[in-house]
């Protein structure tokens, strides 16, 4: 299961992040949000944000728990459970937040297991990734996360074309001001843009691929101070050093 989890995770981030970054390095200080623990969060983000009937499952092999990292920096909530729903499908939730910030959200229904909405999943329009995005915005609003500044966010999507590609792995892309997106009928993500140079180290994206619901919104909790940017050969000369 961690196998699958890590390549699904990866896959995500290689296709958010699929962008020419010059081979940047960036100063950056690390934010904080709300305290609120992650088990009282996870609950709002899936009903709310994401749609799920919560009404339709009880909820077994419970777990969550805080550690620190970074010499005390980073504040890693975690929560995990699983969703029983009455005919005994299961699905699992997995979700970590990085001082107060959705670092990581899983959602996985297993093989006997139904996702069951209260709001009508994404269809992997872009009408449907803005709704959804907007209603991201109030929880983060609800929680005080920090994240992409909406007004910007929605010009994106109104910029973005109707026909969108099938993967995100080859999803248009859509830049206005500081901030980047990447949209696919598999999701969307965003990206900044810090000194004229695209950043992983602020970034928000989603994708929903057959049932599974990954998500995570870092744009927020790095503020970048600077950029400093190498050529290639430079680079290279730095991984020797």
């Amino acid at each position: 299961m961690m196998v699958k989890k890590s390549k699904i995770i990866s896959t995500f981030i290689i296709s958010l992040l699929v962008f020419p970054l010059l081979f940047s390095v960036h100063s950056v200080e690390v934010m904080g949000a709300s305290g609120v623990a992650a088990k009282d969060k996870m609950p709002v983000l899936l009903n709310e944000v994401f749609g799920i009937d919560l009404s339709k499952y009880s909820i077994a092999e419970e777990g969550y728990g805080t550690r620190y990292e970074k010499g005390g920096l980073i504040e890693v909530d975690g929560y995990s459970c699983t969703l029983v729903d009455k005919n005994g499908g299961l699905v699992d939730v997995h979700g970590t937040f990085h001082n107060g910030f959705p670092d990581w959200i899983y959602i996985s229904p297993r093989s006997d297991g139904t996702l069951y909405y209260v709001i009508d999943p994404p269809n992997g329009s872009v009408e449907a990734w803005k709704n959804l995005f907007e209603r991201y915005t109030i929880f983060a609003q609800k929680y005080e996360i920090p994240t992409v500044d909406k007004s910007l966010a929605l010009e994106l999507f109104s910029k973005a074309p109707n026909n969108l590609p099938t993967s995100q792995t080859s999803s248009a892309r859509v830049a206005l001001d500081n901030v980047t997106l990447y949209i696919s009928q598999e999701g969307f993500g965003f990206g900044a843009i810090v000194d004229g140079v695209e950043t992983p180290n602020k970034s928000t994206g989603l994708t929903f691929v057959n049932n599974q619901i990954v998500f995570s919104d870092k744009f927020g909790f790095y503020d970048v101070k600077s950029a400093n940017i190498f050529s290639e050969e430079e680079f290279t000369i730095l991984l020797l050093i």
